[in-house]
């Protein structure tokens, strides 16, 4: 019986040792859908802006988020604007921890809250008629945690006109986003978006984009404080969406 006591006792240990260095495996490698729904109404030279954004993803996370605010123009090539946003399900390096049983795992997040408030500034350029590009430049602080990134997105479009108006659109984007205060490494995600409008009217477009997503999940302090390691992890996403518009 002894015996039998020691070889569990050892089993347990070892298997603690384990579970106590154990870096994230079961991140965001999957493929996801989203769904995103945006309103814009002109007032002058104001433009009000309002987004919701749904997102299914293959490890039991839900993403949600609305943000509203509005963009003011201040040149026909310059218009910047301030948000507020509120998300659930959303996932930080922080939320890799250890439960009571010292396993490592990932917090569950899907009704999780959390308050941004985002800085826009986009400046845009058209040219050979049927192109523009844009750059967009967005600084968010997250309330729930202090997190401050850097969202670096620029964005090509060509317009098909028909009549000497746009009936479909066409994008490529490449968007980088940078952990200010947070994270291992300057570049936390890359996102190259690819996707196409169709333009029913001047107040209704909608249309299917793809992205690949690169994310790089790193160790927090508390992490190398119980297990004295460090980790990064790198993780690829495919996803598909559907965006609808709506303007006035």
């Amino acid at each position: 019986m002894t015996r039998l006591f020691l070889v569990l006792a050892i089993i347990v240990s070892y298997s603690s040792a384990f579970a106590v260095g154990n870096a994230p495996d079961n991140i965001d490698t999957s493929h996801k859908t989203e769904a995103r729904l945006r309103y814009l109404q002109s007032v002058k030279n104001f433009t009000l802006f309002a987004e919701a954004q749904v997102s299914d993803q293959s490890d039991s996370r839900e993403y949600k988020s609305i943000m509203l605010g509005s963009y003011y123009r201040f040149f026909d090539n310059l218009r910047a604007g301030l948000f507020y946003q509120r998300q659930y399900g959303f996932r930080h390096d922080e939320d890799w921890f250890k439960d009571p049983v010292t396993l490592w795992q990932w917090r569950n997040t899907n009704d999780r809250g959390e308050d941004l408030a985002i800085l826009d500034v986009s400046p845009k350029m058209s040219f050979a008629e049927n192109w523009t590009f844009e750059f967009k430049t967005r600084y968010e602080y997250n309330f729930f945690n202090s997190d401050r990134s850097l969202r670096l997105r620029p964005n090509l479009t060509y317009f098909y006109l028909r009549d000497g108006e746009p009936l479909a659109s066409f994008f490529l984007q490449a968007e980088q986003v940078l952990g200010l205060n947070y994270g291992t490494h300057t570049v936390n995600e890359r996102w190259l978006y690819l996707g196409g409008l169709y333009h029913y009217s001047s107040g209704l477009q909608f249309g299917l984009f793809a992205a690949q997503k690169w994310q790089q999940w790193s160790s927090t302090p508390n992490y190398t404080a119980i297990t004295g390691k460090t980790y990064t992890v790198d993780a690829d996403s495919d996803i598909l969406g559907l965006t609808l518009i709506l303007k006035k």
